[in-house]
């Protein structure tokens, strides 16, 4: 290999072949350990692209000059029925990988939302992360509020506002959490 045969040339720092070679042997060990690509093509579906839009796998050129063995021409009503099919269990298989990612997606999307269900009137604090540049951010306050909860609009949503007379405001349930007082007066 290239790498070590260049560290058997020259040492930069102790232990260094030592480590090249150390390195090597894991890089081959998780390459063996991962197995072989898939096949060189072909997606999750099993398919080619080619064989995909066609009812057969692609020819190449010495098939067609000496044709393939067991290759009888048939009907062409048969051929566009086998295509047809085809496409159809492709079409299925497709809806059915869309099907299982759009759940996949929505379940993690929905596991980081809280367990909080808030009733018009209560009192929310807002999480709004500013990034700024300058000092550390630990003493800055990332929550706004306390804000009323005007109007729950569907699971996710809220309409709150500041004050009655403050305009109303849309918040997704990720940003919001439960206004809690405390018992200490500060006068």
């Amino acid at each position: 290999m290239k790498t070590l045969r260049k560290t058997r040339e020259r040492f930069y720092w102790d232990q260094l072949r030592a480590e090249v070679e150390k390195w090597c042997r894991e890089s081959q060990a998780c390459r063996t350990r991962k197995g072989p690509k898939t096949e060189q093509g072909k997606s999750v579906t099993g398919w080619t692209s080619a064989e995909k839009l066609s009812d057969r796998a692609p020819r190449f050129p010495c098939d067609i000059l000496f044709g393939r063995p067991g290759d009888t021409p048939s009907s062409p009503n048969e051929d566009l029925n086998n295509l047809e099919a085809r496409l159809e269990s492709l079409q299925a298989s497709d809806k059915e990988r869309i099907k299982l990612s759009r759940e996949r997606k929505k379940t993690r999307y929905n596991s980081g939302t809280t367990g909080h269900h808030f009733k018009e009137g209560d009192l929310v604090w807002e999480y709004n992360p500013k990034g700024r540049r300058g000092p550390s951010p630990k003493p800055r306050q990332n929550s706004q509020g306390p804000y009323t909860v005007v109007k729950r609009l569907n699971e996710v949503f809220f309409g709150v506002q500041r004050s009655p007379n403050a305009e109303p405001k849309v918040i997704l349930l990720n940003r919001l959490a439960l206004y809690q007082t405390t018992g200490y007066s500060y006068m």
